[in-house]
């Protein structure tokens, strides 16, 4: 079942310029003013959010005031996700023991997402149930793959596709060199997710590694990379990002698996 991950061409390595020790202290310094901002923003939308509820209460269904708080509501409440994501990745880099079962949270990232995934597109699920548990906490390996999952979702222009595979490797030196990361050389799981979206520019894949609230899509916050980054650096994970225009998005993660090898329980409650 083990298989020895190829390395990747010379073209598809990281970028000669990419410093992972300086990019390694840019998302440290960047998780320790996304923990401060958070908790500060928290505070005023707490306020808002008592003030607006408590206001609505008091207001007469169908005045058009009664409409004006909703709004305010709904836009604090975009505001409390805002800051959750500033805190997850604040907090992310965390190490967490595990361990993890990658069926079990593919299964329900996997229905999480065809709930918003238009009747076009495809999500092609090849993920084995007898994959060895990886070491990590399951719900840090649901933000990875979700993170990842929802980014090849907006990635979609018109009917698309979207394929995540996962398969057991032995990481050798040179490959673990070649990821984005802290990977140990050694046993452990390849996660794919690729989607068929108009890919990304080399200026893109820069800025998307240097810049975390950087991206390319109007409606969205960015930290989707980062977050994945900081998770994988802290657990001894990495991971290598294939892409060009035109050509769709491919992120390969390395994850060890635990020490035991033993599979977890089922418990949905890890993945809340």
């Amino acid at each position: 079942m083990n298989e020895r991950l190829q390395a990747p061409p010379p073209e598809a390595a990281p970028p000669p310029e990419l410093d992972q020790d300086r990019l390694q202290q840019r998302m440290q310094d960047a998780g320790v003013i996304s923990g401060r901002v958070a908790h500060a923003f928290d505070n005023v939308l707490t306020g808002i959010l008592g003030f607006a509820e408590l206001t609505l209460t008091q207001t007469e269904a169908g005045s058009p005031v009664r409409g004006f708080i909703e709004e305010v509501l709904r836009a604090a409440q975009n505001g409390v996700e805002l800051t959750q994501q500033l805190h997850l990745f604040s907090r992310c880099a965390i190490p967490t023991a595990g361990p993890a079962t990658l069926a079990y949270v593919v299964e329900e990232e996997e229905a999480r997402q065809r709930e918003s995934l238009p009747a076009t597109d495809k999500l092609d699920i090849r993920v084995e149930p007898g994959l060895p548990p990886v070491a990590i906490d399951a719900a840090l390996l649901r933000q990875l793959l979700g993170h990842l999952l929802d980014n090849a979702r907006e990635a979609l222009v018109g009917p698309g596709s979207i394929t995540v595979t996962a398969r057991v490797l032995s990481l050798g030196k040179t490959e673990a060199a070649a990821l984005i990361g802290q990977p140990s050389p050694g046993p452990g799981v390849e996660i794919v997710v690729a989607d068929s979206g108009p890919g990304l520019s080399a200026d893109a894949q820069r800025r998307v590694l240097h810049e975390p609230f950087f991206t390319t899509k109007p409606r969205h916050r960015g930290l989707g990379l980062p977050v994945v980054y900081r998770i994988l650096q802290a657990h001894r994970g990495g991971f290598h990002l294939e892409s060009e225009p035109g050509r769709g998005t491919t992120v390969r993660m390395f994850l060890p698996l635990a020490a035991d090898g033993a599979s977890p329980p089922r418990d949905r409650s890890h993945t809340q």
